[in-house]
């Protein structure tokens, strides 16, 4: 994984979606991240990482997790999406909601 890359942290608190600002050591830090939430409707994303925490953070490092992985498109279309307001047609011609992320 390489700077700006859009990846997933996985945490005992939760699943986090940003851009790789960096990594020193063991922690990571992430750009623009969003902590990916799910209800009856689906998945999509919280304003920020925590509840209590500052709305759309410009970053945040991660000092634990359980792992690092490659976002899938699906989900990192809709991350950009939400964080540029950018909207990405997919193959079909279908787009994802702005806080929504539209799963086959």
């Amino acid at each position: 994984m390489k700077e700006n890359d859009i990846i997933t942290i996985v945490c005992v608190a939760g699943e986090y979606i940003g851009k790789l600002k960096g990594e020193i050591g063991a922690t990571i830090t992430l750009k623009d991240p969003r902590m990916l939430v799910q209800n009856e409707t689906g998945m999509g994303f919280a304003p920020g990482v925590a509840m209590t925490g500052t709305k759309e953070p410009k970053e945040v490092v991660f000092q634990q997790y359980v792992f690092v992985t490659e976002t899938n498109k699906e989900v990192s279309d809709a991350y950009r999406q939400m964080v540029s307001g950018i909207v990405l047609a997919g193959a079909d011609g279908s787009q994802a909601g702005a806080g929504g992320i539209q799963m086959p």
